[in-house]
């Protein structure tokens, strides 16, 4: 997202703290938790660094990675996810194996709650 923040590619446990302290009291996270974190990212990037970009393209890229781990990780009907699988995949990554998650057979439905869980997602990454 910014490059003065550190490497797009190394798990970042700062920037994460963000998701990680979203919706307390619950055991979920949820697309309004996703948005709003999307929003006080850009928010805290935007003070770190007043060049920062954020294009539509960034926006629809980070709005289906939140629809995407809310439905992997979690229901993809409800998008909402367990904090505890959540926090597993972004923290420990490298132990986990998409292909072993992923059913090809519901493709069509998983792009579908996917996109829905993405318009939620952005409604709330633009909420003030």
């Amino acid at each position: 997202m910014d490059e003065a923040l550190g490497s797009d590619w190394d798990f970042n446990e700062e920037i994460y703290s963000v998701l990680a302290n979203s919706n307390p009291g619950s055991d979920n996270y949820n697309a309004s938790s996703a948005g709003t974190v999307q929003h006080e990212r850009l928010q805290q990037s935007l003070e770190d660094n007043n060049q920062t970009h954020d294009t539509l393209s960034e926006m629809l890229i980070q709005t289906r990675e939140s629809a995407l781990y809310l439905s992997v990780m979690g229901n993809a009907t409800t998008g909402e996810a367990p904090k505890k699988f959540v926090d597993v995949f972004f923290r420990d990554s490298n132990d986990v194996v998409i292909s072993e998650i992923w059913a090809p057979e519901l493709k069509e439905e998983r792009e579908d709650k996917m996109r829905r869980r993405a318009d939620t997602v952005a409604a709330h990454s633009t909420a003030g």
